[in-house]
């Protein structure tokens, strides 16, 4: 019985300040994150805040809404969300896990900095943001009672919207569960669908 309280002692793992991160051993912090009852492996890291910013990204990407974040102010930004709506869940996992989120999210901000150059200044408000008309189409009553989201007009949705699926690069959609779309309206209030 002794050999069993000491054998147990010694793989404990000392807490971590941070949502998600455990301590692994060798001075390196190791990531996870629980969701619809499956537990996701996310890394390990060299410091404890790196691990606490992948658990970070993998929630905001898994539980979209209600998100209790080790450090909100720079992860649950218009930025990120915008980065991430382009990936599937597994291809944002994938990407924390073999550590080339943080250079893809740094290509796609460099995208859109080129983007913002392009437009003119009157256009992008305070935050960076820019409006531009999509679609205009009257209210109806069943948008307003219909619990299932908001509806785009098929013609705009090709046109302005990613298309669905895998990233292969043929197009198709593969997968008929809905998606999470934000919008900001003319006043950059935002909404997400």
């Amino acid at each position: 019985m002794n050999s069993h309280v000491s054998h147990t002692s010694i793989h404990r793992k000392s807490p971590s300040r941070f949502r998600g991160v455990l301590a692994v051993g060798n001075h390196r912090w190791g990531t996870r994150i629980s969701f619809d009852y499956k537990v996701y492996w996310l890394g390990t890291f060299q410091m404890e805040e790196e691990a606490a910013i992948a658990y970070d990204r993998a929630a905001l990407k898994l539980q979209k809404t209600n998100i209790v974040l080790n450090f909100p102010h720079i992860i649950n930004t218009p930025q990120e969300k915008s980065f991430q709506s382009w990936y599937s869940d597994d291809e944002i996992l994938k990407m924390i896990k073999d550590g080339t989120y943080s250079s893809n999210f740094s290509s796609f901000l460099a995208h859109q900095a080129l983007v913002r150059e392009t437009i003119a200044d009157s256009l992008i408000n305070s935050k960076g943001l820019s409006c531009k008309r999509l679609f205009h189409r009257e209210l109806k009553q069943t948008d307003v009672t219909n619990v299932e989201g908001l509806h785009i007009p098929k013609e705009y949705a090709l046109r302005y919207l990613p298309p669905l699926g895998n990233s292969s690069g043929n197009g198709t959609q593969t997968e008929s569960d809905p998606i999470d779309i934000t919008f900001y309206d003319k006043n950059y209030v935002c909404w997400t669908f």
